[in-house]
């Protein structure tokens, strides 16, 4: 449901938006290509600043991408789901999606960052990714789970700390965050005590492309996906068709591989 509480709705020239934005703690900024009032009336309704403009800044390119995230100053491009309900969702995060704390929370999916010059990577990632605690410390170098980041290969980064090699089935935050950033998913239906041990080299061979999840043989997803169990199934999705392959027998490390690399 749409708030009716709103800050403002700035209709700004390209050559404005940093003095409007100058003492603005967060915002979004809205790229038109064309104007279309529909558009202009849901940001409206935000209970955020939203500041529109057309095409012509630096730090918003459209090319990037027609909506901008601002927080204290840094900005990151948002490209995700632009559903009503998601922007509506991401508007009230934004407030605290990359705060500044004394006190950070001691938990797996914190990312903490004090180089300024990775302010924006940190933020771009932030509001992408709604199962991370985001924090703006006074220095350090951009890290989680205790490991810092290089620089380079970011994305690849990210997922190691967030996403183990195995996942259980019914880990619900990890399961949709798995799915969401593996575009390849292999879910392995077994009773077998040790299980996730067994296919940890086959998990971890294939880490960076692709999702291993584990559940039990009754599990209703394999019920839900066909799966013969003890079994496996191997999902592959791109933008206009979904293959799946499957496997029963036994799971042994060397057979899964074998599966994997017949696809």
């Amino acid at each position: 449901m749409l708030t009716t509480t709103r800050a403002v709705f700035v209709d700004v020239a390209p050559t404005r938006l940093n003095e409007a934005l100058e003492d603005t703690p967060y915002a979004l900024v809205h790229i038109r290509e064309h104007k279309k009032p529909e558009d202009d009336e849901f940001f409206e309704r935000l209970d955020i600043d939203v500041y529109a403009s057309s095409d012509g800044h630096p730090d918003f390119p459209l090319a990037r991408s027609d909506l901008f995230v601002v927080v204290r100053g840094i900005v990151a491009p948002y490209v995700g789901n632009k559903s009503k309900d998601m922007l509506v969702f991401l508007a009230d995060r934004i407030p605290a999606v990359y705060e500044p704390l004394k006190d950070i929370p001691d938990t797996s999916m914190v990312l903490k960052n004090g180089a300024e010059e990775h302010d924006a990577q940190a933020l771009d990632w932030c509001i992408h990714t709604p199962e991370l605690t985001c924090v703006d410390t006074d220095d350090g170098i951009l890290s989680m789970n205790g490991i810092e980041w290089d620089g380079t290969d970011g994305d690849r980064w990210l997922r190691r700390q967030m996403i183990p090699p195995v996942i259980a089935i019914d880990d619900e935050t990890l399961f949709d965050l798995g799915v969401r950033s593996f575009d390849t998913q292999l879910f392995v239906f077994s009773d077998d005590d040790n299980v996730e041990e067994s296919i940890l080299p086959v998990a971890q061979a294939y880490r960076d492309d692709m999702v291993t999840i584990v559940g039990p043989e009754n599990h209703e997803k394999a019920q839900l996906l066909d799966v013969d169990t003890p079994g496996a199934i191997l999902v592959r999705r791109n933008q206009t068709s979904i293959l799946q392959k499957k496997y029963n027998g036994n799971l042994s490390p060397d057979n899964l591989k074998h599966f994997i690399s017949t696809i």
